[in-house]
């Protein structure tokens, strides 16, 4: 769904392309994340061996792994992967848009950081102080509306056969909305 990545994303049947460049290039990108994914489940597993692994999803994981329906190491390691995939980009990617949004527009990053300083008292902000900076909410609604991390329109398929400014568009189609 998403035009991010190669241009095959975009135009599918290249994929099919004898010798595809893109097609190599994702071999190599799935295969090496996968081997990290597998050595950081087995690099917990042995710091749980000898008492020194902190809390983490993985552990949680192992400790729970008697009732998953889970068919081995590696569709462990592929969950576990996926779900830390879904922090780093629910997370890290609207906190480096903040960051931008912060550099472009310096006079509310004084604003934000006043009002922080003002409601904390010069102590990290905590969940609890969140009705006490609007600013700061503000901001990060703002760009989470400037720049959504994932895609915020739902798919549709067309019902019947429609045309579009000349363009024929056959019932079964998806539509995805462009964000």
């Amino acid at each position: 769904m998403s035009p991010a990545g190669p241009i095959t994303n975009l135009l599918t049947p290249l994929w099919h392309v004898p010798g595809n460049p893109w097609k190599r290039a994702e071999r190599i990108r799935h295969d090496t994340q996968q081997a990290w994914w597998m050595e950081r489940l087995v690099n917990t597993r042995a710091k749980m061996t000898n008492g020194t692994q902190r809390p983490c999803f993985t552990k949680t994981y192992i400790d729970s792994e008697k009732i998953t329906n889970l068919s081995g190491d590696y569709e462990a390691s592929s969950v576990i992967g996926m779900m830390a995939l879904v922090g780093i980009f629910t997370v890290a990617g609207p906190l480096n848009y903040w960051l931008m949004a912060m550099v472009l527009h310096p006079e509310w990053q004084t604003k934000v950081q006043k009002e922080i300083d003002e409601a904390c008292k010069g102590a990290m902000p905590q969940l609890p102080d969140s009705p006490n900076l609007p600013i700061l909410r503000a901001t990060i609604k703002e760009t989470m509306r400037w720049r959504p991390n994932v895609p915020t329109g739902v798919a549709h398929e067309v019902e019947q056969d429609d045309f579009y400014p000349g363009y024929f568009i056959e019932k079964g189609t998806r539509i995805l909305p462009l964000d």
